[in-house]
Parts: C-alpha cells; sequence; structure tokens
C-alpha cells in the first residue's frame, strides 16, 4: 500500500515559490487506505531561529506553504485527531526550487508509536519538484570552492552555460542579480554586471545561498533578463551567537614565474583582505541581527610593458615595446620644460584597489507565518585603471596595434581611478492570510555612484603616431574629466499566492522608478592626434582634433533621465491527468520614460536615411511587453527515477542606461563634442588649452555624434525553449540531459542613420567585391559638418548619427549533460558538458551607442550587418567540481575543493588593421585569397633589434599563406570573407584547488574553530610549468591596406597590403603565449576564527 501511496503523491503538482527570497513547500497528507486526510496541522520550525511556519491540510488532504526561509535544520510536525504525530527532523530547503513533500498518518489504532524521520541533505533530491534549469551553490559549497577574490562571479561561472559572466547566450550586462530580492546591478552599464567596478559589493561571508536560473518559467516575477536570473540570499542571525574573524593574503612571492622554458620577471603586489562577521539574537525566536565587515587592499604594478634599452631592443622579449626609455624620457623632459605638464612615469609604477563593504540584517519572527526582515549593504571602492584604448568618435585604432599594445607606451598621469559607491536597502514582510492566502511584500531602494578622477594636471590628451600606429600617449586622460555617474532605484511588489484543492494561484503587481544623473565630458582638455613627435615639436598640424565644450555657461553639463516600469502578473499550477502537471502564466510590463529631454531643433531639420528625422527629446514611446510562460513536468516512471521536464516562455530584459542617456549627452543642448580630421582641417597647431571657449551658446551648431531611440524601441526580449531528461543513475548519481533554445524576439541593433548607401568595390582583376563607403565625408555623410560643426553639404566634418532600433534574428542553442552525486555534507561531485551555438547583429559591447557601433566588425560595413558569432559563447566547455571533508581525531577536520574548467578561451575576428571599408569602425573583416595570385602585397620596412628591415612583396606573400595554412580557421576560409568572432582561441584547460584545515577548540562548553586555509589557481602550472597556459592572439588585424588612398570604387588601381608583424618579424604563428601572471598559478593563504 505504502509503495501505491508513493507513487500516487508525485501525480500532486509542484508549487512554485512566491518569491526569490524563499522556498515553497506543498503536498498531500493521506491515510494509510490513501483517503486525504482533512484538517491535519502541520508545523514546521526552523531550528536555528525558531521560525514557525504551519497551516492545515485543505478538503483534498492538501498542504501549501509558500515563504520558507531556505536552508535549515527544520523540524516538521504533523498531527490529526485519531493519527499518530508524524515527526521529521534535520531537513534542509535550497532557495528558489519548490519541495513536494508527501505524508501518510498512520491510525491511532495500527500504529502503536509516534513516527521519527531523519532526513539528510541527499535525501532531499527524491523530493524536489523543479520545473526549470536552476544551479545552486550553497553555503557549504561557497566555503569549500576554490576563490582567490572571494567574489560572487567565481560561483555565479559555475554554471554549465556560463563563459565568464555571460550566462545562457545572454552577454555580460544581461544577468539580473538580486540580493534578499533587491536589485544588484550595475544598472549605469559601464564595467561588469555587478556594481562596485570590479569591487565585490556583498562579503562572500555574508551570503548563504546563490541561485542561478536561466529560465524560470515558473517564476513570473523573475524579469530583466536575457541570460539568467542570479538570485541570493544573506545570512541571518539565529538563537545562537556565532561569528568570525578572518584573513586573506598573497603578495608576489606566491605567483608562479615560469611559462614554459620562459621565466618572467616578478613585480612587487600586497594584497589583504580583512573581515569579520557575527550573527545572533536580540530576543530569543523572535528577534535577530547579522552584521558583516570587510575591507579589501590591493598594492600592484598594472603595466606589463618595458620600454625598449640597447641591452633589451624591441621584439627581444613579448613585453619589451617599441618606444625606447631614451625617446620616451626625451619627450618627458620636453613636456616638463616646454609646458611645465608632469608626465609621471611610464613604467614600474604602483596601483592601489581599496574597498570597503558593509551589510547589517535584522530578522523578525512577528508570530508564525509572519516575518519581517530589513537588510541594509554599503560598498565604498577606489580602482585605477590604465588609460582608455578607445578614441571615439574618431576612427578607432586596430586592436592589434592600439595604444595598450607592444608597439606603444603611455605615461603613467594618464591614468584614472573610479570610485564607486553603492548603496543597497532593502526590507520583507511574510503574512499568512488566512488558510487559503499568504501575502508577500517587499520594498527596496539603491543608489550607484561613480565619479571619476586623474592624476594629471588639466592639459590636452596627445596620441603621437609613429609609422601610422600609436607609439605613446600623455595628458588627462580622455574621458575622465567631470565623469560622474549617478543611479538611484527604488522598487516595490507584493505577491499574493491563493491555494485551493488542487491548484495553486500567485497574482502580484510590481513598481520600479529610477532617476539616471551623467556628467560626461569627452575630450575637455582637448584631443589631438600627431603623426609623429617631430611634428608635434616642430609646431606642425595634427592630423586630428577633438573636443568637447559646455553650453550656456554650464561649468560642469549634467543631464538626466526618468525609467519607470509597472508590472502585473497571474500564474497557475495545475495538475492535467495522473502523471503531468503543468504551471502556466503571463506577465505584462509597462516600460515608460516619463521626463522630455530637450529638443535641437536645428538636427529635427534634417533629414537623414529612409527619410528619417531625429528628434532628441522624445524617449520611446510607452508600450505593453508581453511575457507568457509555460512548463511542464512528467514523471516516465512509477518510482519517479525518470523525469522529463521543460517550458517556454518570453523574457524581457533592459539595456544599460548609459546607451539611454546618450540621447540627452549628445543631442547638443548641454554640450557640444566636435571632431576634425585631416591636418588641412583641424582648427591649428598645439596649445595647452581647449581651442573652443567655455561659453558658447549652439547657434546652429551640432555635435560630431548624436544618439537617439526609436520612438518604436521596446526593450530587449527573448523566447527561452528548453527540454530536459532527469534520471537516477546507479551508485546514486543523478543524470540531467538538457537542451535550450534561445530565439530573440527584439534585439538591438545600431545603425548610423547619416551615411550614404555604400556601393560594390568593383575593381578589375580583384576578387573582393565588398560594398565600400566614399573616402570624402562630404560624400561620406547625407548631412556632414564644415569646421565650425554646422550642417553644410560641402563639409569635411562628420556628424554620426546613431539610432537604436529593434532587430528579430539572434538566436542561441545549448545541450547539456550532467551527472551529480552528493554524500551530505561529506561529498559533492558534479560534472557537465555543454555544446553551445549563437549568433547575432552585435555583442552589446561599449559604453556608448557609437562605440558599440563601431565594436562590430563586418564586410559590408556597419548599417549592412548580417549574423555573426556571438563572442561570448564557445562551442564546447566542460565544468566540473568536486568538494570532500573528512573529520578525524576527534577535533581535526580536513576539507579539499576543486574546479575544473575547459574551453575554447573565447572568439575572436580577423580584420585589416585600416578602415578598409571607410565606415569608420576600423572593423572591416579580411577577404582570405585563395591563392597568391589573388592578393598583392607593397614593400614593409620595420626596425628589427635597432635596425631597418624591409620586407619584400615575395617574403609577404610566402609568410601570409604559411600563416593561414597553419591556422585552423582561416586555412578553411580561401576564397570568402572571414567571419565576424569566427576564429577560437585555443583550448585551456584549468585546475583551481582549496585546502583548508580545521582545529576545533572546546572553550567553555563551547567549540570554536581555528581554520588555516590555501587556495591554489591554475595548479596545474605549479606542477609543470607548461601546463594551463593562456594564449594570445598575435595579430587579429592581419593585414594593412598600404595604398587606401588610392582605392575607389570602379577604380583600376588594386589594393595593396602589408603583412602584420610582432616585434619587427612577420606573424607566423595564429597564438603566443601570454607571458603574464595570467598564464601562471597564484596562490592565497587564509586564516580564520570561528566562535559560537
Amino acid at each position: 500500500m505504502d509503495k501505491l501511496l508513493f507513487f500516487f503523491f508525485f501525480l500532486i503538482p509542484v508549487t512554485v515559490l512566491s518569491q526569490t527570497t524563499k522556498t515553497s513547500l506543498s503536498g498531500k497528507v493521506v491515510n494509510e487506505a490513501g483517503q486525504p486526510v482533512i484538517g491535519a496541522s502541520l508545523l514546521i520550525k526552523h531550528i536555528p531561529t525558531g521560525t514557525v511556519y504551519g497551516c492545515p491540510t485543505n478538503e483534498a488532504g492538501m498542504y501549501f506553504i509558500p515563504d520558507l526561509k531556505p536552508g535549515g535544520p527544520y523540524q516538521i510536525e504533523l498531527s490529526s485527531l485519531g493519527y499518530k504525530k508524524h515527526q521529521e527532523t534535520d531537513v534542509f530547503y535550497k532557495l528558489d526550487e519548490p519541495q513536494v513533500h508527501h505524508i501518510i498518518l498512520h491510525s491511532m489504532i495500527n500504529s502503536l508509536e509516534e513516527i521519527t524521520i531523519t532526513s539528510s541533505k541527499s535525501d532531499l533530491t527524491k523530493k524536489k519538484g523543479r520545473n526549470n534549469s536552476a544551479y545552486h551553490t550553497d553555503h557549504q559549497e561557497i566555503i569549500l570552492l576554490p576563490s582567490i577574490k572571494r567574489s560572487v562571479s567565481d560561483f555565479i561561472k559555475l554554471n554549465p552555460l556560463a563563459f565568464g559572466s555571460a550566462i545562457a547566450g545572454g552577454n555580460y550586462r544581461q544577468n539580473f542579480i538580486t540580493i534578499d530580492g533587491s536589485e544588484f546591478n550595475n544598472n549605469f552599464g559601464v564595467g561588469d554586471n555587478l556594481p562596485g567596478n570590479g569591487a565585490q559589493p556583498v562579503a562572500l561571508d555574508a551570503i548563504a545561498e546563490i541561485s542561478v536560473n536561466v529560465a524560470p518559467y515558473n517564476s513570473l516575477w523573475e524579469s530583466g533578463f536575457i541570460g539568467s536570473a542570479v538570485n541570493m540570499i544573506s545570512r541571518s542571525g539565529s538563537n545562537r551567537t556565532a561569528g568570525s574573524v578572518y584573513s586573506y593574503f598573497r603578495n608576489q612571492d606566491n605567483f608562479g614565474h615560469r611559462i614554459g622554458e620562459v621565466k618572467i620577471a616578478s613585480t612587487p603586489l600586497q594584497y589583504n583582505l580583512h573581515g569579520f562577521r557575527i550573527g545572533g539574537p536580540l530576543l530569543t525566536d523572535k528577534l535577530f541581527y547579522f552584521l558583516s565587515v570587510e575591507k579589501e587592499q590591493e598594492n600592484y604594478q598594472p603595466q606589463v610593458f618595458q620600454a625598449a634599452t640597447p641591452t633589451h631592443p624591441y621584439g627581444s622579449s613579448p613585453n619589451i615595446t617599441r618606444p625606447s626609455v631614451t625617446e620616451l624620457d626625451q619627450i618627458s623632459n620636453y613636456l616638463l620644460s616646454n609646458y611645465g605638464y608632469v608626465t609621471g612615469p611610464y613604467q614600474g609604477y604602483s596601483f592601489e584597489n581599496k574597498s570597503t563593504r558593509i551589510l547589517v540584517k535584522l530578522d523578525w519572527n512577528i508570530a508564525k507565518n509572519n516575518t519581517f526582515s530589513i537588510r541594509y549593504n554599503q560598498l565604498s571602492s577606489s580602482k585605477p585603471e590604465l588609460m582608455n584604448g578607445s578614441r571615439s568618435p574618431l576612427t578607432p585604432y586596430s586592436l592589434t596595434f592600439g595604444r595598450r599594445t607592444d608597439n606603444a607606451l603611455h605615461f603613467s598621469n594618464s591614468n584614472f581611478t573610479t570610485q564607486s559607491d553603492f548603496y543597497s536597502l532593502s526590507a520583507e514582510w511574510n503574512s499568512r492570510l488566512n488558510k487559503k492566502l499568504t501575502n508577500t511584500m517587499r520594498s527596496s531602494y539603491t543608489r550607484q555612484y561613480e565619479p571619476r578622477s586623474s592624476n594629471s594636471q588639466r592639459f590636452p590628451f596627445v596620441d603621437i603616431l609613429k609609422d601610422g600606429i600609436p607609439f605613446t600617449s600623455f595628458g588627462y586622460e580622455p574621458y575622465t574629466y567631470a565623469n560622474k555617474r549617478d543611479v538611484n532605484v527604488i522598487s516595490f511588489s507584493d505577491h499574493i499566492h491563493y491555494a485551493a484543492h488542487k491548484n495553486t494561484w500567485i497574482a502580484g503587481v510590481q513598481l520600479d522608478y529610477s532617476r539616471t544623473k551623467n556628467s560626461y565630458v569627452p575630450f575637455s582638455t582637448g584631443y589631438y592626434t600627431y603623426a609623429s613627435w617631430e611634428d608635434f615639436t616642430s609646431g606642425n598640424q595634427p592630423m586630428d582634433y577633438a573636443e568637447t565644450t559646455a553650453l550656456n555657461s554650464q561649468q560642469t553639463p549634467e543631464y538626466s533621465f526618468d525609467y519607470l516600469n509597472a508590472s502585473v502578473f497571474i500564474q497557475q499550477t495545475k495538475l492535467v491527468g495522473e502523471r503531468l502537471f503543468i504551471t502556466a502564466g503571463l506577465r505584462a510590463d509597462l516600460p515608460f520614460f516619463p521626463q522630455i529631454l530637450p529638443e535641437n531643433s536645428v538636427l529635427a531639420k534634417l533629414t537623414f536615411s529612409e527619410n528619417l528625422h531625429l528628434n532628441t527629446s522624445l524617449l520611446p514611446k510607452p508600450g505593453l511587453l508581453f511575457a507568457p510562460r509555460f512548463s511542464f513536468s512528467y514523471e516516465l516512471t512509477a518510482n519517479q527515477t525518470i523525469r522529463l521536464r521543460g517550458g517556454s516562455g518570453i523574457f524581457t530584459g533592459r539595456i544599460p542606461f548609459v546607451w539611454i542617456i546618450s540621447q540627452a549627452r549628445y543631442s547638443g543642448m548641454y554640450q557640444l563634442t566636435q571632431t576634425w580630421q585631416g591636418t588641412q582641417n583641424t582648427p591649428g597647431i598645439f596649445q595647452p588649452t581647449p581651442y573652443l571657449q567655455t561659453d558658447v551658446s549652439p547657434n546652429g551648431i551640432l555635435p560630431s555624434i548624436v544618439s537617439v531611440l526609436s520612438r518604436d524601441f521596446k526593450m530587449p526580449q527573448s523566447w527561452k525553449s528548453s527540454i530536459a531528461l532527469e534520471l537516477n543513475l546507479p551508485a546514486g548519481f543523478t543524470g540531467t540531459l538538457e537542451a535550450l533554445l534561445n530565439k530573440d524576439i527584439r534585439g538591438i541593433l545600431f545603425r548610423d542613420v547619416n551615411l550614404v548607401d555604400p556601393v560594390p568595390l568593383n575593381i578589375a582583376g580583384y576578387p573582393d567585391n565588398r560594398f565600400v563607403y566614399p573616402a570624402n565625408n562630404s560624400d561620406k555623410f547625407i548631412n556632414p559638418l564644415n569646421n565650425k560643426g554646422q550642417p553644410d553639404p560641402n563639409g569635411t566634418s562628420p556628424l554620426n548619427a546613431v539610432y537604436v532600433y529593434n532587430s528579430s534574428k539572434g538566436y542561441y542553442f545549448s545541450a547539456i549533460a550532467q551527472v551529480q552525486k552528493r554524500i551530505g555534507t561529506t561529498l559533492n561531485f558534479s560534472l557537465a558538458y555543454s555544446k553551445s551555438s549563437a549568433k547575432n547583429y552585435n555583442d552589446g559591447d561599449g559604453d556608448q551607442t557609437l562605440s558599440a557601433l563601431n565594436a562590430t566588425a563586418s564586410v559590408n560595413g556597419i548599417n549592412q550587418l548580417s549574423l555573426g558569432y556571438a563572442s561570448y559563447v564557445v562551442p564546447d566547455r566542460v565544468i566540473s567540481t568536486f568538494t570532500f571533508t573528512k573529520q578525524y581525531a576527534k577535533n581535526l577536520k580536513f576539507s579539499i575543493g576543486m574546479v575544473y574548467q575547459g574551453s575554447n578561451e573565447g572568439r575572436f575576428s580577423y580584420t585589416y588593421s585600416k578602415d578598409f571599408v571607410r565606415d569608420g569602425t576600423n572593423k572591416s573583416l579580411i577577404y582570405i585569397p585563395s591563392g597568391p595570385s589573388a592578393i598583392q602585397f607593397a614593400p614593409l620596412t620595420v626596425l628589427l633589434d635597432n635596425v631597418a628591415k624591409t620586407y619584400s612583396p615575395a617574403e609577404q606573400s610566402a609568410a601570409f599563406f604559411y600563416y593561414i595554412d597553419q591556422d585552423n580557421y582561416l586555412k578553411n576560409r580561401k576564397g570568402k570573407y572571414a567571419e565576424r568572432n569566427g576564429a577560437l582561441l585555443p583550448w585551456r584547460h584549468q585546475f583551481d584547488l582549496r585546502l583548508s584545515h580545521e582545529f576545533m577548540i572546546g572553550l567553555k562548553g563551547n567549540q570554536n574553530t581555528l581554520q588555516l586555509s590555501l587556495d591554489i589557481l591554475n595548479i596545474g602550472n605549479l606542477i609543470n610549468a607548461g601546463s594551463g597556459l593562456k594564449k594570445i592572439v598575435n595579430a587579429s588585424s592581419l593585414l594593412a591596406p598600404a595604398n587606401l588612398d588610392m582605392i575607389s570604387s570602379g577604380g583600376t588601381t588594386l589594393p595593396t597590403f602589408q603583412m602584420a608583424t610582432i616585434g619587427g618579424k612577420l606573424v607566423t604563428d595564429s597564438f603566443r603565449n601570454d607571458y603574464s601572471t595570467n598564464s601562471t598559478y597564484q596562490m592565497q593563504f587564509g586564516v580564520r576564527y570561528l566562535f559560537n
């Protein structure tokens, strides 16, 4: 009979949880005859805090508790008149993972003793009712797995579908992160997905559990993402005062220094992290506190390159640069003598990262089924960074020959520092209104404030080129002056759960309001590009000049926008037939922008491509976004050893707020950014103050870049569908086979609507017939500007008009195979393999809309894009975790944790090093000739070991085709164009290890613990200097067009090219070792004292 009842129980639908901070429990209570027990009293007690949940069973014998605190241990008691009491102890529950638990009550006549069951964490896998693609990291794994930065990101990337911080087809910005239900995102969008600019916004010691859900079909309240929903819950106090004091540290001696046969120099480094946490009762079983404080400091030398010397010339080592000590010293002395400008050193200088984070939390058990919690979190950090490599809106340098490669070396006062302050306050109230209704109310406030600063005097930023590519840079970093961003977000949500018979309903509302303020004045000190140092010192005209000027007497222009999103949702979970249950729901979002921005009337009068008119005052119109979702779970066997689950639904994401604020910033109503290209067009020779007046009115002048979102633009939406098979395997293993497909319903696309239509190259005898643009700005742009910045058909200055709208053709597909095994808290093992593919129109890179547009490599230019591979999705990935804990000799415990990651290191594009298409991106994909007769080379003279070396066309041709034949990607593309992100970096294996040992100390009846730990990343390199090495691309910009100024559509001059060089030598291999600590092992020591 019990076996039949056991089978019957698994026909009951799984009930979803009401929010991402809790979990839920549901099930059915029957007697030995299989009849429902009506009115049975269920009590569930959280032992550490005394929190009590409970409800009676309904007319179908079913119960539903939606707001259980994750973790445990719990004690379950079930009683009913005429039946023996049923009790279970040591029960644990996971965040965001609904549990189905059915109970058989035995009559007083047939059962003489109380039924008591002791559960374990491994038992719970037999009861869980998962019907979504969620991956969990509980506190046990957090403390056992290796992590040198002690970052939440280290655990998010353990998801089989993750590649760094990009997950399940979304890029690094397209996850939605919460802690205790409140938003925890970098909403502005510059930098990582988490706020803090690389500093951890919350201490790892304050986190109880992390859940990563890539397709939460049965959680309609989860939205705001295309990739995944990342939910974290913070730790809480309990009835027992407990805490920990800890310190982690490492220095330059804890890094490897051998990469294969090469020994790299050791540079000074000191890292220290100190912290403590404590939690306990203010009132036993009623009110609890938790406090976490952590301080982190890191001193290191960021510049991995060194200037050339006679004994170590350029090309003698991968870290030796083209500029020499003599040349850079001369430049620095000249600037000091003639302008009083202090450049700072170009090598050997140090950075200091500092951060402090605090979390405090109160939990209140108001009554049975009635709890309240409030949490405050604060981060303050400071992070110096190397000079930005961008020069947007001017044509960018190629990746191979940019400012931060071995071809150039800049001065330290051109670097900058970002201060990151993040504040988060959240409160949550859970209550049961009656036996069928429960309610969850949550509100939160976050503020993200990030100003920039520089050590430089106010002085123009200058790029000095040599042989057409960057050589050195000095001056005030071009994107730092007056740069600050400030985002405030207020959220409120309320969810109601209704349980009746065998169905559950969830309905809720959510309101999110944000105000984004920004000040960003690029090139405010002036930006010059000189063809050579001699041109600079001789008083010649610069090649390019750019400047941003404040309008209407504003010292620091500031602009803002408001964003409001109102959401409603309803969802039902229902049993269908005997083995199938389904969850279906609908969410509706109404995003809108209540604020009107200033209108640029001069711009509004212009006509752009496709008869388009641009209005800077109007942001996208309000429009309902519907997100229906459906999921199912079907037990294929009576003993629940095989389960089929799946679902399909629409998920709505967001775009970085920095792309929205661009419409105000580049409207030409607060400030003017103007550019001049070509020595004949620049306003004059170098001067240490900006050329334009600080008090300027628009007077018909337009900036060189405008950015406008389409009035019909909608937030991105993805249609996700998945199917999975879960199996119980022999020896206690579980297995999962799963396939996931994302289809863009509304993606994001950028277009420069001021470019004319390109025309075919059409040169007789040349096989590449791609589309190209005219060479002159007056012919390239529909509305060019003159030197004053006014629209002029004969103007020679550019006007880039970026238009942001929706597309619908991107996709992502992945298949996963995973096996897992857990034995209580002693052993946990997981091994997963994923096969993935994704294509899109752009990768969503770029902190500005023009940067995002220009970051996209293409064959025919930025307005003629085709689908290309997503750079953040690799075809194959293996991820494995292993933890083991063993207590011995009564008071000693040893633990080991290991992570293995194996995959290609990324994707990249093969492009020309100059703007072959002339669309302004310098991202033209190369054409791979079928043979030597299809390409012509021009002589190339370089500096090799301080001596001029000329490579003939024949030498370059031989080297080029040697390179093609050794490259796994290019050798299969002869006679075709390279694809965007079509090439793959090599596969890399990395093993990370954590060892810890605990010494348990008994003090006055309490057992305290001293813990020593060692984390080792890339331990393979410690064992073998040739293992775990990171590879980098030698030259993604493989060819440089040599006679681009002579090439025109329909012309007779054939293009000629020059082969890329590294250190003065022609490139022969696709990849080389990364001769930095990225390839070596890293160790970190820790000491911790735990008390209770």
